[in-house]
């Protein structure tokens, strides 16, 4: 699952974390469950040399948990890649939308402070049409979510994206995905069926593949079936 996400870009100064504050007691206030990340592009970490966080670090810990009655704190030493970010923080919580402070170099959603910007919004001032927008984009995303991501054209529309736009336009339904019998995965767990979106879906054929493929007697894989009871 892509877990909806925008970036509120601009210049130092000029307003970004407001709006961004703004966005969140709004969305808030209409159900949504949001995750925020701040991105800076200095040399600078919130971890204090001298803590006991930092000694765990300093000798070598990767992955360093602050835990308190009242907070769990995660410092991962280096960077991060921003869809590595976002699947962490999909796997948290079951956010309904992630805003991101910064990140104007990333391919993805913005919402834009100071200039008018390419495949973005400018914000104009104007919470509403901002709230609308990014209401919008969720039920973009939510419908993507809901395709393989194979972008295989076989529906008629060249990617996954243009076909979700069509299906919100009402002028498609999500049934007429014709993603081939190769591309589909059904999992059933405790005789409910599991949606998987294309990502998931190609780890476990995959996964499953590579391991089959080298068991003794098996040659070519049509299909595998596997059941278990635990």
């Amino acid at each position: 699952m892509v877990i909806p996400h925008f970036a509120v870009v601009g210049k130092s100064e000029t307003g970004k974390t407001s709006l961004v504050v703004e966005l969140i007691e709004v969305l808030r206030s209409k159900g949504y469950k949001i995750a925020t990340i701040k991105h800076t592009k200095g040399d600078f970490s919130i971890d204090s040399e001298g803590t006991d966080t930092f000694k765990h670090a300093e000798a070598g810990s990767e992955l360093v948990v602050f835990s308190t009655p009242s907070e769990t704190s995660f410092v991962v030493k280096g960077a991060l890649e921003l869809d590595d970010i976002l699947s962490t923080t999909s796997d948290i919580g079951g956010y309904d939308l992630v805003i991101i402070e910064g990140m104007k170099e990333e391919d993805i959603p913005k919402i834009s402070v100071d200039e008018d910007i390419d495949g973005g919004l400018y914000h104009h001032r104007d919470v509403e049409r901002v709230i609308n927008w990014i209401e919008e984009e969720i039920k973009l995303f939510n419908t993507i979510n809901k395709l393989p991501g194979s972008d295989c054209g076989r529906c008629g529309f060249k990617t996954c994206k243009k076909f979700a736009e069509e299906i919100l336009q009402n002028r498609a339904e999500i049934q007429d995905c014709r993603r081939s019998p190769g591309d589909k995965i059904d999992l059933i767990v405790n005789g409910e069926k599991v949606e998987l979106t294309n990502f998931p879906a190609k780890i476990i054929k995959n996964t499953l593949i590579g391991l089959v493929s080298s068991l003794k007697d098996v040659d070519d894989i049509d299909s595998i079936e596997i059941s278990f009871d635990e």
